[in-house]
């Protein structure tokens, strides 16, 4: 099978996956991406030394706004007739979707839209490609939903759950912990990965951990990311004398350190179809409270049992649950300890698999 994946720009949590398509026998895989980054994102990628062929398409980016860049890589269609690939796999329904039906038109390669959620915008022309796509790739339920929604055949959506280095990440916060300073060990810190932007529901965080500190005054907050709010946030964190650390952006591979030193990771989005933390806070042992707007929620966090569910914008329910769990260490344990088993769900190894029998067999 040779196989044509589809992005906008890489990011360094797909980079396991894609490394699994590509050493899978029977598959000869190709990334094409419209860009290196976007404004927005600060990871570094080592592009000359990744475990796969990878390919940038001429492009033209617009920008609309501090989350959005739209990609028109013009360059597709002769790209994808040098490659000659049997089967297409689009992430999502971007321009480049569309130029890759040009390509599926002419050749006769079978084309799979791989969704992560159910963005209602743009909904004819979502469902005008959904109609000429082969198959569908789904990362959960919300997605799934939102296929369906626009029309898609049950039989043909493929459930294809996100992945994360489950044993990496386990790995590297276990040495972490082992290392701590028995009076860091004992803090009841609260972590939060991601940008600090409004959607992220930073707020509604900020403004549940005042309540925390009130009932638990050793508590600290920990918010990892950049963003236009960044300093907004840490002037207010100040004001209010919240016990509360912002240290900016953390590549991929510092993470596991700011789960290890958490007790509890806290996710207050208010709108999120597919946030790779809540995998990597489960692999790393971490109880996680989120909002039910996040969209890997039905499929990863069992209210409860590993973590627990609150409703989107709500601070006040937030706080409770995370006075709850930083109050009863018994209770910690056993949601950390359901968190390591869930999180087994979500391995690289499963979602290749899943992945490669959604495509079909390899073409001889």
């Amino acid at each position: 099978m040779r196989l044509a994946l589809l992005q906008n720009i890489l990011a360094p949590y797909r980079i396991p996956l894609f490394a699994g398509l590509a050493q899978s026998p029977g598959v000869e895989f190709q990334l094409f991406l419209s860009a290196r980054s976007e404004r927005r994102r600060s990871w570094e990628i080592d592009f000359d030394n990744l475990p796969f062929r990878c390919e940038f398409v001429p492009n033209v980016t617009v920008r609309a706004g501090y989350e959005r860049e739209v990609q028109f890589s013009y360059g597709l269609p002769g790209a994808l007739a040098r490659f000659r690939p049997d089967v297409i796999v689009c992430g999502g329904f971007s321009l480049q979707t569309l130029l890759s039906l040009i390509y599926k038109a002419r050749a006769g390669a079978r084309l799979y839209v791989w969704s992560e959620g159910h963005n209602r915008s743009r909904r004819a022309i979502r469902r005008w490609i959904t109609r000429q796509a082969d198959g569908y790739l789904a990362s959960g339920a919300f997605a799934r939903d939102g296929l369906l929604r626009l029309g898609a055949p049950p039989k043909l959506i493929y459930t294809v759950y996100n992945c994360v280095d489950v044993p990496g990440l386990s790995a590297q916060a276990g040495r972490h912990r082992r290392q701590l300073p028995p009076r860091r060990r004992a803090e009841p810190a609260v972590l939060y990965v991601g940008q600090l932007v409004e959607r992220k529901g930073v707020w509604d965080l900020v403004r549940a951990f005042e309540q925390v500190q009130q009932q638990i005054p050793e508590a600290r907050l920990v918010m990892v990311g950049d963003g236009p709010l960044a300093q907004n946030l840490a002037d207010y964190c100040q004001s209010k004398s919240l016990r509360a650390a912002l240290p900016g952006f953390v590549q991929e591979r510092g993470l596991a350190a700011y789960y290890a030193e958490a007790r509890v990771f806290a996710l207050a989005t208010h709108g999120d179809i597919g946030p790779f933390v809540l995998l990597e806070a489960l692999a790393c042992g971490l109880p996680v409270v989120v909002s039910d707007a996040a969209g890997h929620v039905p499929d990863a966090i069992e209210d409860g049992r590993n973590g627990f569910i609150f409703p989107a914008g709500d601070h006040t329910a937030l706080a409770a649950r995370l006075i709850q769990v930083l109050s009863d260490e018994a209770l910690q344990a056993r949601l950390a300890a359901a968190a390591s088993a869930s999180s087994q769900k979500f391995t690289v190894e499963s979602t290749t698999r899943a992945f490669l029998q959604a495509l079909g067999p390899p073409v001889p």
